[in-house]
């Protein structure tokens, strides 16, 4: 996972270097257990977002896993959940805001330029 995000990122260096250092490969990646509702892709723009965001959910995802089950403590289990589920709040509610200040208010299609689509 984590090599095919850094080729998706090759043309953006500076994005790479905030990748974290990848993780063991002897772990198998877990499939996501939500449905991730992303509009379709229809050009290699929008292709190329659709495929970045995808792969970054999977690899967060996993990396939470991860970090989960090498805690034993509940409540150290609980409250690493509880963190990264409020940070999710907050980008999700950063992202809100600049759809809003951008004046995007539909769901991107067909007609929505890219920066709709990313965000």
């Amino acid at each position: 996972m984590h090599k095919q995000i850094t080729a998706l990122l090759t043309d953006f260096p500076t994005i790479q270097k905030l990748l974290p250092v990848a993780s063991n490969a002897k772990d198998p990646l877990q499939s996501l257990q939500f449905k991730t509702d992303l509009p379709s892709y229809k050009d290699p723009v929008t292709n190329f977002y659709y495929f970045v965001i995808t792969a970054e959910t999977l690899r967060v995802y996993n990396a939470v896993l991860l970090q989960a089950a090498t805690l034993t403590d509940l409540v150290d289990i609980q409250y690493q959940i509880g963190k990264v589920l409020n940070d999710v709040k907050v980008l999700a509610k950063q992202t809100t805001a600049e759809l809003n200040e951008q004046g995007f208010s539909a769901t991107p299609d067909e007609s929505s330029n890219h920066i709709h689509f990313a965000l």
